[in-house]
């Protein structure tokens, strides 16, 4: 009975959610991993609907752009790229905030751990981002050579003729005559994959959605460096120089490094207000057990703060962040609601386009590390099926573009066959459907992979550190 359960996902197994809850134990950046999770989810919608209609780029309001679901913040379910913001500001986040920790910490032992442990990351985060990624490619190459996309591809790719393809066909994978080219051609797409001293972006043919694996590894690569070389200076200079760097690094216009840094800078900035604030808490609480009036003029404008703007401030915040979120990729200077917005740009930003989702991912993080855990804010993101996504992300995001277009562009495409297409309410209908065969498609794969080779890539790049250490 073993091997079976191995090979049904933990959605399927009876009771896992119900074990999940009672097991949880929920963090002040619990809801980081859920946002990662549900991030990644969207990224999967993105994808899916790109292919079919244009509505991904265009904002609400313009010729033929009426429906419900092209509405700022609803169009967050299907809007891929502000979530790039998010997974390179976490990203800068979680490699940074332990390291950040122990360097508020002056003496030998934390100086030792925290080079041990920035030593730790730098060694694991090629393995842990690459040794996943080519996995999946030589799996996919393999399923290639069984003709798994070969059936699809006059459907899907780019130049098709399908008239059912209102959007924006997606690169197809290419499958060659024998094994051994197919897999000279992995070589050299992971090669070119891997490749840091090629600064030109680089998009995987076995996967064209996978060009953040690089970028990512580069960021990661850059924060730390930085890291490293802020280690010992104060709190305050560490803070201004992020700054400027996260400045530098977008007039150069590497902005997936930019978000990164800001991450970092987050994450400084979060501790520090925390430092900041647990003092003066335990201040108010110990004149308010000895009976006397709390009458320091900071704690009573904190106080005042929290008590009357804090909730409407926060939520006020909260809104902005999701409307800056929801800026179109194309015709966002005319758009209602973002002309002002989109003249604030600066003429030498680099990616315009995203400026306003990358700022709205910022604003969205700072707003949201500022809540407690058990906040309504925080529930969303800590429930046990947003944790569930979140340990499934990476999973998610790196298979799902093989599995679309192995078999997931064309379950509508037969849809639409049978029944048709033309009017609103039988392309919605199919769309909808085949969405959620597809989901239920993707967690299945993304369960078996994040356990069965994601979870055992983690453990060898475990061994292999204990192995090598000298410590």
């Amino acid at each position: 009975m073993k091997l079976p359960r191995l090979l049904i996902p933990r959605f399927l197994h009876p009771g896992y959610f119900s074990r999940a809850r009672t097991n949880q134990k929920i963090t002040d950046t619990s809801w980081l991993n859920g946002l990662r999770g549900i991030a990644s989810l969207i990224v999967f919608n993105h994808h899916f609907v790109v292919p079919f209609t244009d509505m991904v780029w265009l904002p609400y309001g313009s010729e033929g752009h009426w429906a419900f679901m092209e509405l700022p913040v609803v169009r967050l379910t299907y809007a891929g790229v502000p979530m790039l913001g998010f997974f390179f500001i976490i990203g800068g986040y979680t490699n940074a905030i332990s390291h950040l920790r122990l360097m508020r910490a002056t003496d030998a032992v934390s100086r030792s751990k925290l080079l041990r442990n920035l030593s730790s990351s730098a060694f694991r985060r090629w393995f842990r981002l690459y040794l996943p990624v080519f996995s999946m490619m030589l799996l996919v190459s393999l399923l290639a050579r069984t003709g798994l996309f070969a059936y699809t591809k006059p459907f899907v790719a780019r130049g098709s003729q399908n008239l059912m393809l209102h959007g924006f066909p997606e690169r197809h994978l290419e499958t060659f005559n024998t094994v051994w080219e197919q897999l000279s051609w992995l070589v050299l797409d992971a090669s070119g994959m891997a490749n840091l001293f090629d600064f030109k972006r680089y998009y995987p043919a076995h996967d064209p959605h996978l060009w953040t694996i690089k970028e990512e590894f580069r960021a990661a690569l850059s924060l730390f460096i930085l890291l490293l070389a802020t280690a010992s200076m104060k709190v305050s200079v560490r803070i201004v120089i992020f700054g400027l760097v996260a400045l530098w690094q977008t007039w150069n216009k590497v902005w997936p490094i930019a978000l990164f840094t800001c991450g970092a800078l987050v994450a400084e900035c979060h501790i520090s207000f925390q430092e900041m604030t647990s003092p003066l808490r335990t201040d108010e609480e110990r004149a308010i057990k000895a009976g006397e009036q709390y009458t320091t003029p900071i704690m009573k404008l904190c106080s005042w703060t929290q008590k009357y703007c804090g909730h409407w401030l926060s939520f006020s915040l909260f809104l902005v962040s999701l409307w800056l979120l929801s800026t179109p990729n194309q015709g966002y200077t005319t758009a209602s609601g973002y002309q002002i917005l989109a003249s604030t740009i600066p003429d030498w930003a680099p990616f315009k386009e995203m400026w306003l989702t990358n700022i709205g991912a910022l604003l969205f993080i700072s707003v949201m590390l500022g809540q407690a855990k058990d906040s309504l804010y925080h529930q969303a993101f800590t429930n046990v099926y947003a944790q569930y996504l979140g340990e499934l992300s990476f999973a998610i995001y790196i298979i799902h573009g093989p599995m679309l277009h192995a078999f997931g562009y064309m379950l509508p495409l037969w849809f639409w066959q049978v029944f048709g297409d033309d009017g609103l309410i039988k392309f919605t209908l199919g769309l909808s459907l085949i969405w959620i065969i597809n989901l239920l498609i993707l967690l299945t794969c993304a369960d078996l992979f994040q356990r069965h080779i994601e979870h055992r890539c983690g453990n060898f790049t475990h061994r292999l550190e204990s192995r090598w250490s000298a410590a």
